[in-house]
């Protein structure tokens, strides 16, 4: 049986999220800049980067890959990364950081 994959796909968030430190997320920065300019390179860099986590999620438990499901994951990979607020990630980080210097 199918599953909701948009249930599903939240799960896929927040291991994507957990599995990316900080730092991570801020080499990605420029990425996700390119990609919210429409940069074609970079939405495909984008999704090759994510590829592998996507692949394991678009298995859910199966042998093979729900192709469905994985185009359904990447579709909103990159939505979520041209709605990505780079500027208030930014701002989260200094004050972050400022608060670790104290």
């Amino acid at each position: 049986a199918w599953r909701n994959s948009l249930d599903h796909y939240q799960e896929f968030v927040i291991i994507v999220a957990l599995d990316l430190k900080i730092e991570e997320i801020d080499t990605l920065v420029p990425i996700i800049l390119a990609v919210q300019e429409d940069n074609d390179d970079a939405v495909s860099l984008m999704l090759e980067l994510f590829d592998r986590d996507i692949d394991y999620e678009a298995k859910y438990g199966q042998r093979r890959i729900d192709p469905d499901l994985k185009q359904e994951l990447q579709i909103k990979l990159i939505y979520i990364t041209k709605h990505f607020d780079v500027q208030k990630h930014l701002a989260q980080r200094s004050q972050n950081l400022g608060q670790k210097k104290i």
